[in-house]
């Protein structure tokens, strides 16, 4: 089935006639790469689209008794700062013009994602996506995951998952060719971690 996610309705009724246990948000609408002309329009509909289209699906999720989601979120919204980030470091909501879109869009995804009651919520802060079907054949700068990597993590459930809610600080790193390189600490034995790459 496939319905216009901003249709609240028709989201309402395909969640329901699924009867998912899980949801996993992959929406997105980039039809258009920086620099290009269409660049600007582009973004402003897929900020309506994580705004306007994610509290739909979570509404339509948590009105079918969905118990889990997870959702595409991006790594490189921070708010300017040196080293590594974690999820506690802020989001750039000062930044003006194109960008702001973004920020806007994620920040709002995410806080539907991780604050509709009855549901937990994982939201995963992905690198800028490069290979096939993307906008970049190699890592086009830091953070940076390929994006065979990142649908192999978020259907397996591994290597990327990250609880924001609990926030336990554990991160992943990537190596120069954007491959994931899990870094394992005491206790976590069988996880591999997610959050921020570096």
């Amino acid at each position: 089935m496939v319905v216009d996610v901003l249709d609240a309705d028709a989201v309402a009724l395909a969640v329901a006639a699924a009867r998912p246990d899980i949801i996993i948000h992959q929406l997105t609408d980039l039809p258009s790469a920086p620099g290009t002309p269409g660049y600007p329009a582009a973004q402003e509909a897929n900020r309506r689209l994580r705004i306007e289209g994610t509290a739909n699906l979570m509404r339509a999720a948590q009105r079918a008794g969905v118990r889990r989601a997870i959702a595409q979120s991006i790594a490189f919204v921070y708010a300017p700062g040196e080293g590594t980030r974690s999820e506690e470091d802020p989001l750039d909501m000062a930044v003006e013009g194109v960008r702001q879109q973004t920020v806007q869009g994620i920040a709002a995804l995410e806080r539907e994602v991780l604050g509709t009651p009855g549901i937990a919520g994982v939201v995963l802060r992905y690198g800028y996506l490069y290979g096939p079907d993307t906008w970049y054949a190699a890592p086009p700068k830091s953070p940076s995951v390929h994006v065979e990597a990142a649908a192999h993590g978020v259907a397996r459930g591994k290597p990327w998952r990250r609880d924001l809610q609990h926030r336990r600080g554990r991160r992943r790193r990537v190596d120069r060719q954007g491959r994931a390189r899990p870094r394992l600490r005491s206790g976590v034995q069988d996880q591999l971690i997610g959050g921020v790459a570096t």
